[in-house]
């Protein structure tokens, strides 16, 4: 199947891309980046009043660990892109098998979440993603113990999803709405 450069095609499918572009709009987001000798975490918020949440953010390896992990309690200036968090990059010692990243949650909601690579895809050690699945209240719960690069559950955009094209970050649960009784299969993983 071919697909084009735009979000919904002509029967209204959501292409790949409408996930990461819904995402890249979403009123509060987080940005990972590269400031000299530092990696610095930045909070967006569109909406006109304080977004308060709590930041976890740091180093994930692809094979699973955690060697720099970091949480706390942020506020989000409306209007505005906040620096929530720096770390010295120096903390950061093999980006051919990792990636920075930070999560922002509020009340145990996933508001925003990013990831930050230095190293081209094509030069990173992946690691064998290890996708679970479980179904409860309504829910598709994934998790995999490795990190697992743009989920697909729906390539053809026929259904309506919550989320697609997503990243498995290692050891975190991520929960769509999933009012089905099947459970979700997975189309295909980006891990090279």
């Amino acid at each position: 199947m071919t697909r084009g450069w735009a979000i919904v095609d002509p029967y209204f499918r959501r292409a790949p891309a409408f996930y990461a572009v819904r995402r890249a709009y979403a009123p509060v987001n987080v940005v990972v980046a590269c400031e000299g000798d530092e990696v610095a975490i930045f909070g967006v918020n569109d909406g006109d009043r304080p977004c308060v949440a709590q930041l976890r953010y740091g180093v994930f390896e692809l094979g699973g660990a955690y060697p720099f992990d970091q949480v706390r309690d942020v506020c989000l200036a409306p209007n505005a892109s906040t620096r929530l968090a720096s770390f010295p990059k120096a903390h950061w010692t093999s980006p051919d098998a990792s990636a920075a990243f930070a999560v922002l949650a509020s009340d145990g909601k996933l508001l925003a979440r990013n990831r930050l690579f230095l190293e081209r895809f094509k030069n990173l050690r992946w690691s064998r993603h290890q996708i679970t699945v479980r179904c409860e209240a309504g829910r598709a719960v994934l998790e995999s113990p490795t990190f697992a690069w743009a989920v697909c559950l729906d390539l053809n955009g026929e259904q309506p999803l919550s989320d697609n094209f997503f990243d498995l970050y290692p050891g975190l649960p991520h929960v769509i709405a999933w009012p089905h009784k099947d459970t979700p299969g997975i189309v295909k993983v980006g891990n090279l």
